[in-house]
C-alpha cells in the first residue's frame, strides 16, 4: 500500500493525521499512514483524533523511533516545533526517503537552517512545500481568480492579537499568491512593538504592525493589537477596486453584496494532499519562495527582538 509519514505528532501533526484519514480516493487506494513523536502523549491524542475521522479506511502505525518508518513514503510532512524541525527531517531521512516533503512554519528559527535544509532538498530532489495553508483555502483560491491579475496596490491585515510572530508569515504567503510578486522588504514599528513569552515555552510573541513593501511597489500592512475585540479583517485594493474579508465569512467588493469566504482547518487538507498524491502540485508556497518569506520576516522582528543590526541572529518565534 502506498504510504504517508507525518514527523511531530502534537496538536497540529494530530490534525494533519486527521487530513490524511480523510482521503477517500480510487486511484490512491487505501494509505498506510506512520507517525512518529518523541513523547507518547502526543501519539495517543493523534491516534484518538484519527479515529474519529478515518472515512478512508486507512492503516495507523505510530512510534517513538524514526527507525520504525519505512524506506519509502509518498510524502513526508515534519510538524514539529522550529527549533527542532531539522533534526525532525534528518532524523526521518535517515530511515526513509520521501517523494514530497510539507513543511511546517514556523520553519526554523536559524538562518543558516534555511541553507542546510535547501542543501538537502537539492540533493533529495524531490520537491517541498511550506504549509502556509491560505494559498489553498477556498476563498483565497477564488479570490485570486477575480484579481485576475490586478496589481495589489496595498494589503492591510488588522485583529486582535492574532500572533503576528507566529502567524504573518500566512499573510505573508498569502498575499505574494494573490499578487504573483514578492514582499521585497519588512519593518517593524518600533513604537507599537510589546514583547511578550509565547504560550510556547522558549519562543517570543510580539503585539504592533509589521509594515513593507512588494516588488512593484505595493505596500503591505500587518497589525496584531493588544486589545481584544477585534475580529480579524483583511482588505485589498487591487485595480480600482477594493476588497473587504472577514476570513471564514464573508468578503465584499467595493461596500457591495458579502459573499461567502471560506476557510480550511488544519483538519480539512484533505483534497489539497490529494493533489499532491495524485499530481505532485500544491499552491502552498515553495520552500524556497517561504525561505524568502521568512527571511524578510525575521531580519524585521529580529530587529525588535534584539536591536538594530542584529537581523540574522535566531529568531524565538515557532
Amino acid at each position: 500500500m502506498p504510504n504517508i509519514v507525518i514527523s511531530g505528532c502534537g496538536n497540529i501533526g494530530s490534525r494533519l493525521l486527521q487530513s490524511v484519514s480523510n482521503i477517500q480516493d480510487a486511484d490512491i487506494g487505501t494509505l498506510d499512514i506512520y507517525g512518529v513523536d518523541p513523547f507518547q502523549s502526543s501519539l495517543d491524542l493523534s491516534t484518538e483524533r484519527f479515529h474519529q475521522e478515518n472515512k478512508g479506511g486507512h492503516a495507523l502505525h505510530m512510534s517513538t523511533d524514526a527507525a520504525d518508518l519505512p524506506a519509502k513514503t509518498e510524502l513526508l510532512i515534519v510538524s514539529v516545533d522550529a527549533a527542532n524541525r531539522l533534526a525532525a527531517l534528518t532524523s526521518v531521512l535517515e530511515h526513509c526517503k520521501p517523494k514530497a516533503i510539507i513543511l511546517e512554519k514556523i520553519l526554523f528559527n536559524k538562518f543558516e537552517e534555511f541553507d542546510t535544509v535547501q542543501a538537502i532538498l537539492d540533493d533529495l530532489g524531490v520537491p517541498c512545500w511550506v504549509n502556509c495553508s491560505r494559498n489553498i483555502w477556498p476563498g483565497y483560491q477564488q479570490l485570486k481568480q477575480t484579481l485576475g491579475g490586478k496589481k495589489v496596490k496595498s494589503y492591510t491585515v488588522s485583529g486582535s492579537d492574532w500572533g503576528l510572530g507566529c502567524n504573518a508569515i500566512h499573510f505573508i504567503a498569502a498575499l505574494e499568491f494573490l499578487s504573483g510578486e514578492a514582499v521585497t522588504e519588512l519593518t517593524m514599528d518600533t513604537d507599537t512593538a510589546a514583547i511578550r513569552e509565547s504560550k510556547r515555552a522558549g519562543y517570543k510573541e510580539i503585539t504592533g504592525t509589521l509594515r513593507g513593501k512588494m516588488a512593484s511597489g505595493g505596500t503591505i500592512s500587518l497589525t496584531s493589537l493588544p486589545k481584544d475585540g477585534h475580529s480579524i479583517s483583511v482588505k485589498i485594493e487591487a485595480g480600482d477596486d477594493r476588497y473587504l474579508i472577514a476570513e471564514g465569512k464573508t468578503i465584499a467588493i467595493n461596500d457591495g453584496e458579502e459573499a461567502p469566504f471560506p476557510m480550511l482547518y488544519t483538519s480539512q487538507l484533505t483534497q489539497p494532499l490529494v493533489k499532491i498524491l495524485k499530481h505532485g502540485r500544491s499552491d502552498l508556497p515553495r520552500y524556497t519562495d517561504s525561505v524568502h518569506q521568512h527571511r524578510v520576516m525575521f531580519k524585521a522582528l529580529n530587529d525588535v527582538f534584539y536591536g538594530a543590526g542584529n537581523s540574522e541572529v535566531q529568531c524565538p518565534v515557532t
